[in-house]
């Protein structure tokens, strides 16, 4: 989209046009840890399990950032679960965790379960940070990914199920 996105004290920063920022990477099952802050009034998001591209909202879910939607506020996902109302804080920094793990999805906002429900619907994707319309400074920082149920690398012992890259002169070995 034509946000334009900046790196600013700590922060993920947004205060010109409106659209998403993506990860190049799809995720399935995950515990997504991040504060934000947006300004009064104004329309931001967390999309996961979404479809690279330029309207992650329709081919994923969202966590809703923002009161524009008048019976999904803060909170919500999008189209599968309302949060109770009045959680928004306006520019304020807030704390979101998002958890998907197979069909279950829950919301943690500032400490508090706000959703907690389960949606086949998307199973992989990318996730994504919104600046919308109307529009406001949108901040995102201390984000945090740990993917659930991944599969060490290394057994602690040995090498084995490792490969040789040809041509490539490392080494390496356990000791």
């Amino acid at each position: 989209g034509g946000a334009k996105w900046k790196v600013a004290d700590g922060a993920l920063v947004s205060e010109e046009g409106s659209g998403w920022i993506l990860t190049t990477t799809e995720f399935t099952d995950f515990t997504l840890k991040v504060d934000f802050r947006v300004g009064d009034g104004g329309n931001s998001g967390i999309a996961f399990r979404a479809a690279d591209g330029p309207k992650p909202y329709a081919t994923g879910f969202e966590m809703q950032i923002g009161d524009h939607m008048r019976n999904e506020p803060t909170g919500s996902i999008e189209h599968v679960a309302a949060a109770p109302p009045g959680a928004r804080k306006p520019n304020a920094w807030q704390s979101a965790v998002i958890t998907a793990k197979g069909d279950h999805l829950t919301v943690v906002l500032d400490g508090k379960k706000l959703v907690d429900t389960r949606s086949p619907k998307f199973s992989r994707g990318v996730i994504a940070f919104q600046r919308g319309d109307p529009q406001r400074k949108v901040e995102f920082r201390n984000v945090y990914l740990k993917p659930l149920a991944a599969k060490s690398l290394f057994n602690g012992k040995d090498l084995k199920g490792w490969r040789v890259v040809p041509d490539h002169k490392s080494v390496y070995s356990v000791t």
